[in-house]
């Protein structure tokens, strides 16, 4: 097996940040984009939330 030297993760813009992408989209395409996107992130911090309640959950010492 090959070492691998460690590269940093790297955050790329998305395409649709341009203004212009979404004025190309019909409005119901972009009100349907705009709540499925909000519906993501709203799922990812949930997520997110829940894993660090977990995590703290492991880290704390038993209570007596």
């Amino acid at each position: 097996m090959r070492d691998r030297p460690w590269r940093r993760p790297t955050q790329r813009t998305l395409t649709f940040d341009r203004h212009e992408v979404w004025q190309a989209l019909p409005e119901l395409a972009q009100h349907q984009c705009h709540d499925l996107i909000g519906q993501l992130l709203r799922a990812v911090l949930q997520g997110e939330a829940s894993t660090r309640r977990d995590d703290e959950r492991q880290d704390s010492p038993p209570s007596s």
